[in-house]
Formats: C-alpha cells, structure tokens, sequence
C-alpha cells in the first residue's frame, strides 16, 4: 500500500497550524498581564521610594533645626537612629535647671555632641539635599524586555518543531507598541525597571558615633520631677504640636524664628484647613489638659491633641477630595482637556510650587488634579499610573521650560525636575 506523502504533510500543517495559534494565544496573554502587573509594580516602587525620601527630608528639617550641620544630620539619617535623636532632643525643650543639666550630661551639655567624628575629621561641604539624595537612594538594577521573556518560547526541538513556534520578541514588541500608544513611549520599560530594581544608596564617606542618654536614667530623671508625669511646659507642647502641623501636611513648616506656615495653595483647596484653625485645636487642648497648679501637660495628653489635629485634618481634605473627585467626573470630555492643557500651561508659566504668585498651586495639587483629569479621559487606568504619568509630565515641561529660559540645547543637560 503506497503512503500518500501529500495529505500527511497537509493534515501535519493544520494541526500545527492549530498549535501554533493557540501557543500564541497564551504567549500575548502572558505578556499582556506582565505589562498589566508592572504597571502597577512599578509606580507602586517608585511612589514608596518617593515617600521615604519625603521622610527623610521631613527627619533632616527638623534635625538641621537645632544647629546640627548636614554632615551630623547624615550620620544620623545613615545610621536609621532619625527618630530616636529627634524624641531625644524634643525633650530637652521640656526641662531646666538641674533636670535639663541632668538631661544633657552624657553630651557634656552640649546639643551639638550628639554626633562625634573621629579625629583628622574635615567637614564635607555637603548640602541636606546631597545628603538626602546619598542616604535616600535610587532604583536600579531592573529587568530588560529581554531578560523579563528570555525563556519563553524557547524549544530545544527540531527545526520543523521551531518553525511552529510563535516569535515571542515581535509578540512583545506588538503589545509594547498597543500599550505605549495609551500610556507612553518608555512606560512599559519604566515600570518594569521600577518594579523589579532595587534601593540603591550612596555611602556618605562619614565615620561618626551617635550619643543619646541612657533610657534607665533618662527615666529616672522623668520620674523625680513629678510623680504624675506632668511635667511637659506648655511651651514645649506648642512646639511639638506645631511640628506635628507640619508634617501633616505637604509643603508645611515650622521654626520657632518662623512659626507655623501652612502653604496657601493648601488653603485654597482645602478651604478649613487654616494655620488659624489648627492653633485654635493646639491652644484649646492645651488649655483644657494642663495641670491646673503646674500647668503642664503629660506625654499622653500631647499625643492625644495631636490625634485631634489628625482627625481634623483628614476630615477635611478628604472632604475636599471627594468634592474635587466628583467635579472632575461630571466634566465633559472638552472640559476636561481645557483644564488639562491649562495645568500644562502652569508648569510652562512657572506657576507650581511657587507660593504667594496668583494662581500658583502646590506640586502636590497640580499633581492631584493633573492625575484626576487623566483618569477622566481614559488615559490612566487608576490614579496612581496617572500620578506617575503626571510626574513624567511636569518633568518634561519643567525641561522644556528650562531649556527654552536658557537658550541651550537639552542634550547632557542636568537639570533638576523635581517638584
């Protein structure tokens, strides 16, 4: 019986015809919910490496605030002691006489011997922004396109074997085009490098030690002041609750030369939360929780005016942010752009972040609504993609504005965009 050689290779070419759809099938869906997962990854990465930076500098202000230079500040942020010093010094603002003496003892009574170089030491020239950049660090290491598919798709076959297997590259390159038509060109690679990276720090090159008083004696020296513990002057409860102001909300501060400053753009958005408001909660429960014959407070009544300020503050701006949520999605999608294009047209004007100017906005806001906006027209799956493509955005701008402020070409050009 002769084998019909034809119709055995047209049947094969079908089923693997079959095969190979199918296979590819599985390979698109693979790659479309790596992108998907990235995507999400990577912003995730990048906004938490941003929130430690921000802690970080809130820890360095208030530290720089006792006179400590940048270089202590460093040893102190590198060596992840920040809050224990800074609970350290805030308790030194609450004691005199003996007691602040007693307090003060292990650093020879001097505030500025919390840190201590070894000998030969020369200061480094170093700003607080150096030394929050080294100490913070950056993402890097991440995964290339390449290296994120290498394996797939591959069989050690023969060559009719691989002649039916899907081109996993132009499968990737396909779905990175479809996606980067939507988010961006370079946002898939971005994500992937954020979400797979790693914190890398630069070491400051500084040898120091960092002294704090023993917690047995400092609990001593506590307990013979008042057997009721309160023993915090009212004065020092401002100050803490003041700082406490400050770090609640983007872009507040407070010195005791300066005082509280509540940005206006923060105002302005969120129209209760006034530098007016805020004292009014610091003084009415100071007020209200002194010690009538001494007139200090305990630890635990300053901790609770402070939650008090953080359950006014929250109330509040999430009430705005709900408001605002709300008046975005009832624009039209012409609306919408306009505002889009006028928040642009803010960051060309060099109107975000700069206080006091008429229509200026805190990054923080530009950033919000710039984000809202792209959500609204379907530009951004979720609020915080939109708020990293805002962030790339007002980098871009702040590049081209530059760039055209100085009449130079952009290439190599390091400029600093951030908000």
């Amino acid at each position: 019986m002769a084998l019909n050689f034809g119709s055995f290779v047209a049947g094969f070419a079908k089923q693997g015809t079959a095969d190979f759809e199918k296979e590819e099938t599985m390979v698109s869906n693979l790659v479309s919910k790596s992108f998907d997962k990235w995507l999400v990854d990577g912003p995730a990465a990048h906004k938490a490496q941003r929130a430690r930076k921000k802690s970080l500098r809130k820890q360095a202000k208030i530290l720089a605030s006792y006179n400590l230079s940048p270089d202590k500040v460093g040893v102190i942020l590198e060596q992840g002691r920040a809050d224990e010093v800074i609970k350290y010094l805030g308790g030194i603002n609450s004691l005199t006489g003996n007691a602040r003496k007693a307090y003060l003892e292990p650093l020879g009574g001097d505030v500025s011997n919390i840190v201590k170089f070894a000998d030969g030491y020369e200061e480094s020239g170093m700003t607080i922004d150096e030394v929050i950049n080294k100490v913070g660090g950056k993402i890097s290491g991440g995964m290339s396109l390449s290296d994120a598919f290498a394996d797939i798709g591959q069989k050690k076959e023969n060559t009719l074997a691989n002649l039916l297997t899907p081109n996993v590259s132009n499968i990737v390159g396909k779905r990175k085009k479809m996606y980067e038509s939507i988010y961006g060109k370079g946002s898939i690679e971005s994500a992937l490098s954020s979400a797979t990276g790693t914190i890398e720090t630069e070491g400051l090159g500084l040898s120091g030690q960092v002294f704090t008083p023993d917690p047995e004696r400092s609990a001593v020296i506590e307990k013979t002041l008042d057997p009721d513990k309160d023993f915090r002057t009212a004065s020092y409860a401002q100050g803490v609750t003041k700082n406490y102001i400050a770090s609640l909300i983007d872009g507040g501060r407070y010195t005791q030369n300066e005082g509280l400053f509540i940005p206006p753009a923060i105002t302005k958005k969120h129209n209760a939360i006034t530098k007016s408001n805020l004292l009014e909660i610091v003084n009415k429960g100071i007020a209200s929780k002194a010690n009538t014959k001494t007139g200090n407070l305990s630890d635990e009544s300053i901790a609770e005016i402070n939650q008090d300020l953080k359950d006014y503050v929250d109330q509040n701006m999430n009430k705005q942010i709900v408001q605002e949520e709300t008046r975005v999605e009832g624009l039209s999608i012409e609306d919408a752009s306009n505002e889009l294009n006028a928040l642009k047209s803010k960051v060309s004007s060099k109107l975000v972040n700069k206080s006091g100017k008429p229509g200026s906005l805190a990054y923080s806001i530009w950033e919000d609504q710039y984000a809202r906006l792209l959500v609204k027209l379907k530009r951004a799956p979720n609020i915080d993609i939109a708020k990293t493509l805002a962030f790339k955005e007002f980098q871009r701008l702040t590049k081209e504005r530059k760039v055209l402020d100085t009449g130079i070409s952009s290439d190599g050009d390091d400029i600093d965009m951030n908000p």
